[in-house]
């Protein structure tokens, strides 16, 4: 029995459906950590169309769907504004890119959970531009920066273990001309 070649053609995406979703009928639940807080359970028939859609999709070939970096949206009264939300050791998304000699407001805030975090802004030589602790609620800072990358981060750290910094939650705001 020959086994299915998968090849990016939309002509064999029938094959490619056909093909996954005999490899996904061997398994009838897959669980996975969420957090390292709770077990999810997805059936198997949902993650086999989630598969199949995103190996198929051309949106996220031509988007580039991997892609860290997050442009600011720019409202009409031509202020930049990012949203950027934390988590269990991260900040996502991780790189911003705005545009220089606009107003930019960051809307942060992080996921429900029982670990303290900050949000601190810095230049590149260390210098703070904003240090505020973060939860739930929204906290909306405002900037008109220069042109420069500035590194944002949580600090915090518990007694002699790694802080969220050296844990990932860490990122970088891009301001071009």
């Amino acid at each position: 029995m020959s086994r299915p070649v998968f090849r990016c053609a939309e002509t064999d995406s029938a094959a490619l459906a056909q093909a996954s979703g005999r490899w996904l009928r061997v398994l009838s639940v897959i669980s996975f950590r969420v957090h390292d807080q709770r077990v999810a359970r997805i059936p198997a028939k949902l993650l086999q169309g989630v598969i199949v859609v995103a190996l198929l999709s051309p949106a996220a070939v031509a988007t580039g769907a991997t892609d860290s970096v997050s442009p600011a949206r720019a409202a009409a009264d031509d202020l930049q504004r990012v949203a950027i939300v934390g988590g269990s050791y991260f900040f996502q998304p991780d790189h911003v890119v705005v545009k220089a000699g606009r107003p930019l407001e960051l809307a942060v805030r992080v996921e429900a959970g029982i670990i303290p975090h900050r949000f601190v802004l810095e230049t590149v030589d260390g210098r703070s531009l904003a240090d505020v602790p973060i939860n739930e609620t929204t906290k909306v800072l405002r900037f008109e920066l220069p042109a420069g990358k500035y590194l944002f981060q949580c600090p915090n750290r518990l007694l002699f273990f790694k802080s969220h910094r050296e844990r990932g939650m860490a990122g970088v705001l891009e301001v071009k001309e």
